[in-house]
């Protein structure tokens, strides 16, 4: 398996779990819903960059990518 075909299902899993939330309309699932879509997209933004010797944006959306995670693991913690 490549790494490029590695992000294509992990994207596609990310969109399955966005489709199982859409009729979901808590306040908590919609934001993790946008997180979710939002870090997905972007795992082949760092690759790409970094293949092509662009590793100070590839750092910028990565660390970007590790604040939502967190943003998000806050949430699901404390959803009040």
């Amino acid at each position: 398996m490549t790494t490029f075909q590695a992000i294509d299902d992990l994207k596609s899993i990310a969109r399955d779990l966005v489709e199982a939330t859409k009729g979901n309309t808590e306040e908590l699932v919609v934001v993790q819903r946008a997180l979710t879509q939002l870090c997905s997209e972007s795992m082949l933004d760092v690759l790409l960059l970094t293949g092509n010797q662009r590793g100070p944006g590839a750092m910028k959306i990565a660390r970007g990518m590790f604040d939502i995670s967190v943003i998000s693991r806050y949430l699901e913690r404390n959803p009040g």
